[in-house]
């Protein structure tokens, strides 16, 4: 399961990074987000309020800032689960 899990993350990083012109704030996200998968055996990112207090802290922007981009990675991230289950990645 972890090694289905890594390569998952991988997928979902790549296809997160391939997106250019972001804006600054947008990119301090995905920044943060990236960080935050990469490491997540020792981070509890499956509880929304504290991934969401982590993404506050590594990006010092407000939670309405984040939760405004956050719903865009959510499209994203829905749609690259589909695909990745349904073996189309």
């Amino acid at each position: 399961k972890t090694d289905e899990n890594k390569e998952f993350i991988s997928v979902l990083i790549e296809h997160f990074k391939k997106k250019k012109n972001r804006e600054e704030k947008e990119e301090k996200v995905l920044e943060a987000i990236v960080y935050l998968l990469k490491n997540y055996e020792g981070i509890n990112i499956s509880n929304r309020k504290h991934f969401y207090v982590l993404l506050r802290e590594h990006t010092n922007l407000d939670t309405k800032t984040i939760t405004k981009i956050m719903t865009n990675f959510v499209k994203d991230y829905n749609r690259i689960k589909n695909q990745y289950i349904n073996c189309e990645l």
